[in-house]
């Protein structure tokens, strides 16, 4: 699983036309073949008994629990697992080595293809189809463009560090008879290297900051120092400015580089905040280098009054509770951008792009033609007729949401979140999830006015706090929504 890293077997179950016993074989992740008696899937099994699947009825807490909220649904004023989706819950199977049905072999779980969710985590991925590549990794896997840059920049490292000889000749020389491979290896390694340098200045930069962290209103200018300190340096000790048209700029055309420069690294380190969209570089979160979090969110989820008016489940719900819930909505907008933030904004991209491309070298410069990513909004929206009329009314926790907008007619955006008393205990015994799919804001750019409701009302403004490790960024935030 990319998110979590538990593992999977992918197999699978064959079931002889003459009966008998399944029997599990090893299958290639992208092997989709599914006929009357091969069944593609995935074996589970945890020696973790709190990731283990749990061997109950499907109509017990135990299993609703463990289980999408799209999966479930209320039935005769309980709430019950559909009937669809039964059949796709997780069969316990005893399997021994070889792969055979044995009474006496491993207890394990068998999942059928597509993969709907991790069983250990919790994310959800119910609406996507094709390959499970996205959503699952390979050991080993991997293009070759990637392998190429990785070995290339590894071997160039160690001639750095360890190596004796003369500067000149640590050199790497690769040769390729095509010039279509070449030219897409060389925009490989430039991608590569400037997603490290942009990644490993953010790094540097928190490190320095130690457990404070370091503040929204001060991470260009940290991340810039950073970025400008693992630059090489000449005789006197100084940065060699390589990405400045004119490295030895002095006075305003200096100041004018170095804003740029400043204001290109905060546009990349915000787009690289986007979740999931280079599958073989997830970025610093997702590998668990950094965590965000929301100042004064603690403290708004643990004020009775702020929640007053609110759905009986919030107002019912701990602080505790109420801090899962908010924080992971927060984190979804965050994911795709839905914030507020300037460097997000159309005017400020276009005025970065005009003085990249007048100050900065190729590489570091905005291409004129490279299609900017704008912030986004997120507006609830019911399924359907009858949801409508039981869907939240209310504002996304991210101000940008509120203010930045979208199309007033028929935007689309959250699905209807419905929530029941009966899953208030359930819920607060059982760790927050987080779900591709399952209450999904539809994110558009920000461009016109936004359709508004007048009973929606914003809590007090707080700030976010991005945390690598045990140092923090700041970050602007507003505080969670109202539901009714």
């Amino acid at each position: 699983c990319r998110e979590c890293g538990q593992e999977y077997y992918s197999v699978a179950r064959v079931v002889s036309a003459r009966g008998g016993d399944p029997v599990f074989e090893p299958r290639d992740l992208g092997d989709l073949a599914k006929t009357g008696e091969v069944t593609p899937g995935y074996l589970y099994f945890s020696s973790d008994p709190q990731r283990a699947w749990p061997q109950a009825d499907h109509s017990t807490d135990a299993i609703l629990g463990r289980v999408p909220e799209d999966w479930k649904e209320i039935r005769n004023d309980q709430e019950s697992l559909k009937r669809g989706r039964i059949e796709q819950l997780p069969q316990l199977e005893h399997v021994d080595v070889a792969g055979q049905t044995d009474p006496h072999g491993l207890a394990c779980h068998f999942i059928s293809n597509p993969f709907h969710f991790c069983l250990a985590c919790g994310v959800s991925y119910s609406h996507r189809r094709g390959s499970d590549r996205p959503v699952l990794g390979e050991v080993g896997f991997g293009g070759r463009s990637s392998a190429t840059t990785l070995i290339a920049t590894t071997a160039i490292s160690y001639l750095r560090k360890e190596s004796h000889l003369d500067p000149q000749a640590q050199k790497l020389l690769s040769f390729t008879d095509n010039r279509q491979d070449a030219s897409l290896q060389a925009g490989h390694f430039n991608d590569f290297v400037q997603i490290a340098l942009v990644r490993g200045s953010l790094y540097a930069a928190a490190a320095k900051a130690g457990t404070e962290g370091l503040e929204y209103r001060d991470l260009p200018q940290r991340v810039f120092d950073a970025f400008e300190a693992g630059l090489p340096k000449d005789i006197a000790g100084q940065p060699l400015k390589l990405y400045a048209v004119q490295p030895a700029a002095q006075f305003n055309a200096r100041k004018s580089t170095e804003r740029a420069m400043r204001d290109v690294l905060t546009y990349r380190l915000f787009l690289d905040m986007q979740r999931g969209w280079r599958i073989s570089m997830p970025n610093l979160e997702q590998c668990g280098l950094l965590e965000v979090q929301y100042e004064s969110l603690a403290d708004i989820c643990n004020s009775t009054a702020a929640w007053q008016g609110s759905h009986r489940c919030l107002v019912a719900a701990s602080g505790e509770v109420r801090h899962a819930v908010c924080k992971t909505l927060l984190d979804y907008l965050r994911r795709e951008l839905a914030i507020q933030a300037d460097c997000l904004t159309e005017q400020w991209q276009e005025a970065t792009k005009r003085e990249s491309g007048q100050w900065l070298v190729e590489g570091w410069r905005i291409d004129p033609e490279e299609e900017l990513v704008a912030g986004r909004a997120a507006q609830p929206r019911a399924r359907g007729p009858t949801a409508a009329r039981r869907t939240c009314s209310c504002r996304p926790a991210a101000r940008s949401a509120a203010t930045s907008g979208a199309r007033a007619t028929s935007p689309p955006g959250f699905r209807s979140m419905r929530c029941r008393a009966s899953s208030a205990t359930s819920a607060a015994s059982s760790p927050p999830r987080t779900s591709c799919r399952r209450a999904r804001p539809t994110t558009l750019p920000t461009r016109s006015t936004p359709a508004r409701c007048a009973g929606c009302r914003p809590t007090a403004p707080g700030r976010s706090a991005v945390r690598y490790g045990s140092r923090v960024l700041l970050l602007p935030a507003y505080g969670p929504t109202s539901f009714s």
